[in-house]
Order: C-alpha cells, then sequence, then structure tokens
C-alpha cells in the first residue's frame, strides 16, 4: 500500500478501509465518497476516486456493474476478504468501530432522505438495513416511513429481528404479517 498514490489528502489505507465497510456487490464511487467523507472528514471528489480506482490501487479492487435507477454502475469491493478483515482490523486500532458504522450508516441515511427515499441509489435500499444494524440504527430506519416504501423488503426484515424500540418490532412484525407487501411497488 506504500507504494499506492494516497486519494487526495486521505491515506490509501483509509480510502480502502471504507470500501471494507461496503456489502456486496459494493459501493459505486458517490457512496465510495461519501463513506470515505464520513470516516475521514475530508473531503474527495469522484473524480479522484475513480483516478485512484484506475491506479495500482486497481490490483486491491474488484470492479463490477451495479445497478441504478437509471442503468447499469460501477461499484468496488476489495479483491479480498482476507484484506478486508486486515484494514478493518489496523482501523479499529484508531476508532471504535461500532462508531465508524454509525458515520457511514448516518452519512447514508442523509443521502437517502435527501431523494426521499424515491430516487436513492439501489445499494441503499437493498444494503443500508446491514449497516443500520451494524451501527445500532435499525429501529431508525423501520420509522422511516418513505423507506419502508421503496426498500428491498427482504433484507429489512432479517434486519428487523435486531429492532429494540416497539414501534420498530411492531413494523418489523406488520411487514412480516404482510406478505404481499415484500414484492408490490411503493405505490401499491
Amino acid at each position: 500500500l506504500e507504494r499506492v498514490t494516497p486519494v487526495g489528502n486521505v491515506p490509501v489505507g483509509l480510502a480502502l478501509t471504507t470500501l471494507a465497510f461496503a456489502e456486496a456487490p459494493g459501493l459505486p464511487i458517490d457512496l465510495w465518497q461519501l463513506a470515505l467523507e464520513a470516516l475521514s472528514g475530508t473531503q474527495v471528489t469522484a473524480k479522484d476516486l475513480s483516478q485512484f480506482a484506475r491506479s495500482s490501487a486497481a490490483n486491491f479492487l474488484v470492479e463490477s456493474a451495479g445497478d441504478s435507477v437509471d442503468g447499469r454502475i460501477r461499484v468496488f469491493r476489495l479483491f479480498h476478504q482476507a484484506l478486508n478483515d486486515a484494514l478493518l482490523r489496523a482501523r479499529s486500532d484508531l476508532a471504535a468501530r461500532s462508531d465508524d458504522e454509525r458515520a457511514v450508516t448516518m452519512a447514508f441515511i442523509r443521502r437517502g432522505r435527501e431523494s426521499n427515499w424515491g430516487r436513492a441509489q439501489g445499494y441503499l435500499l437493498r444494503s443500508l438495513p446491514g449497516h443500520a444494524v451494524a451501527a445500532g440504527l435499525i429501529d431508525d430506519l423501520l420509522s422511516d416511513d418513505s423507506y419502508l416504501l421503496h426498500a428491498e423488503l427482504p433484507r429489512l426484515l432479517q434486519a428487523g429481528a435486531s429492532a429494540t424500540s416497539l414501534k420498530a418490532r411492531s413494523r418489523s412484525r406488520l411487514l412480516r404479517l404482510t406478505s404481499p407487501a415484500i414484492m408490490a411497488d411503493p405505490a401499491e
């Protein structure tokens, strides 16, 4: 990693560690950028991250096609679970994992709410429940009416088992008992 050029003022290790928090299939550039800012407090441009992903850092990445509202986008993840684990272990010496998970999840929730969830990226609608459980924020997600309308409910239902508040547990139960809602579109 010492031979890889940093992303702006952000060290290579942190840029890659940010991807260690991603769920499959990986993060699109703009969510990688958002998560990196949440962890580092430093803004980087999407252009800088794209160039980083095409640099010698590409040796540590897997790039694939993800989904978006209007077509296919590039998503990135780390190439190996051992690298994932090593980066997270090194990061835990600097910050508590729960604090990092919370910072990333809150940034993702803010981004989704800015779009009222209707125009949120597929990653947020599909993978945010896993982040929310790790961050202790699943109750907030289950209490968000608009998120419930747009989310991929099977993953949200799995995460709902971690709910602690009465409102969140009740909503999770309601969703489990309303099986036709699982595949319904938001208007329905």
